[in-house]
């Protein structure tokens, strides 16, 4: 707080955010050596007060998505000022580089990001956007897009049986019928269980399902649809 005290009352900077040991601040330019200087004043303004702790840039952001803390997205510009300068994406926090999300949404959620980050105007922006996702909700509805695209894996760490609430929990749920089915805990203790989210009769009587319920094996879709 201290710092971000520095940052704001004496120096005049924007800080956008900070977390436990660290602080960013909107340098408001997008020339380097001028974002560079920003922050070297601020490194000497911190490191002169402490004997044991020292504040260091640590990477220059030529834009980003700032979501909540931890949790955001950013184009990095590494080695400025040299000729292996280059922009590079770090992504913090984010869902989409969790396993237990179908390669279909990391996909689109990756596209989404880049245009955000991309710099073109807005307008330009929201118009990519709605035709992209309206070309995938398209797709989609014409079964167009393949089964590999929606299909989700998430680690089964014990017995299937041990779970007290399994039906919260598609792969679990999942784990279970394949044990019905022959499977032992040899075979999925410890591994990844795919699954992917289906419509079923139920739905069609319209029951309230849990996503357990609507969880199923590749191979059991595969052969539903023979």
């Amino acid at each position: 707080m201290n710092t971000k005290n520095i940052a704001e009352d004496k120096l005049g900077f924007s800080v956008i955010y900070g977390d436990t040991d660290s602080i960013m601040i909107n340098t408001g330019t997008t020339k380097i050596p001028e974002a560079l200087e920003m922050g070297k004043r601020l490194k000497q303004e911190v490191n002169v007060l402490y004997k044991s702790l020292e504040i260091e840039i640590d990477g220059i952001f030529k834009s980003m998505l700032l979501l909540k803390k931890k949790k955001y997205a950013a184009l990095i510009v590494e080695n400025p000022g040299t000729p292996n300068e280059k922009i590079t994406t770090e992504l913090k926090g984010l869902d989409m580089v969790r396993r237990d999300w179908c390669p279909l949404s990391k996909d689109v959620g990756n596209f989404v990001l880049k245009e955000i980050l991309s710099g073109k105007q807005r307008e330009d922006v929201v118009m990519s956007l709605n035709e992209y996702l309206t070309d995938i909700g398209n797709k989609m509805k014409t079964g167009d897009i393949p089964l590999k695209q929606y299909i989700i894996t998430k680690q089964l760490t014990r017995s299937p049986n041990e779970y007290s609430d399994p039906k919260s929990l598609p792969h679990v749920c999942v784990a279970l019928r394949l044990k019905s089915q022959g499977k032992t805990d040899a075979d999925l203790v410890n591994n990844f269980i795919p699954y992917c989210i289906c419509v079923t009769s139920l739905q069609k009587d319209q029951k309230k399902l849990s996503l357990g319920d609507m969880a199923y094996s590749p191979d059991e879709y595969l052969k539903s649809q023979k």
